[in-house]
């Protein structure tokens, strides 16, 4: 085969490392979070709370999949910027998923949340 011709040598920086956060329930990794961008304080929602949020995708493939979560999140508009006013306990949120990581949160931060298949065969 094509192997390395002697020992191979190399420099390695770590920029940053992504923590991943398993929100299931049962613990079998079906809902995960990484946080992109830490948020304020320690504070995280309340029971009841009624929260501004912004959904989107991180690539282009997933984008048709935003405008059916916003729907499903059943939120107000607030803005132009795609920002939703949301009751996360109020019955229109639906799907453990998106409550979990709501929950998880604190103000200002970014998340990419991850379902494995079966988890988002469950979300409405």
């Amino acid at each position: 085969g094509g192997g390395c011709p002697g020992p191979l040598g190399l420099e390695l920086h770590l920029h940053a490392v992504a923590e991943v956060e398993d929100l299931s329930s049962d613990g079998v990794r079906s809902v995960l979070k990484r946080v992109l961008s830490p948020g304020k304080g320690r504070e995280t929602p309340a029971r009841g709370a009624t929260l501004t949020v912004r959904l989107g995708s991180p690539s282009l493939a997933n984008a048709s999949l935003v405008p059916a979560a916003a729907a499903a999140l059943g939120g107000d508009a607030v803005g132009r910027d795609g920002a939703l006013s949301v009751g996360i306990d109020d019955g229109r949120v639906v799907g453990d998923a998106l409550r979990l990581a709501l929950h998880s949160m604190r103000r200002g931060e970014l998340a990419r949340v991850s379902l494995s298949q079966e988890q988002a065969a469950l979300e409405p």
